[in-house]
């Protein structure tokens, strides 16, 4: 039996004051929601099409290591709530990641 779910994590740039924030967009089976990563770029050092830093210097570089390593931790959680074989939307694994429960109470 095939499965119908979807999902994708993308990064995008959001102009927040004067500077430009980057946000993980995480999409499952048509939910969408961002998550703030608490981090700013120049957009000329941005690449949209492929959502992360150009590698110009040793920042950037370290920039996007950042990112696979949120992109790794959302898929991972992803697979867990996929597993556990209930229902989930891109909210709910937003705050599985932050390690909220449901009802937006922290775990302890």
């Amino acid at each position: 039996m095939r499965s119908s779910n979807t999902f994708g994590v993308h990064f995008v740039l959001r102009r927040m004051a004067k500077t430009h924030s980057i946000f993980a967009r995480i999409t499952v089976n048509g939910t969408r929601c961002e998550l703030a990563l608490k981090q700013t770029i120049d957009p000329s050092d941005w690449n949209a099409a492929k959502g992360s830093a150009k590698p110009k210097t040793p920042t950037l570089k370290q920039l996007n290591s950042f990112l696979e390593e949120v992109r790794a931790k959302l898929v991972s959680k992803y697979q867990e709530l996929n597993l556990a074989g209930e229902y989930f939307t891109a909210e709910m694994l937003k705050n599985a990641y932050l390690g909220k429960t449901v009802t937006g109470e922290e775990k302890m």
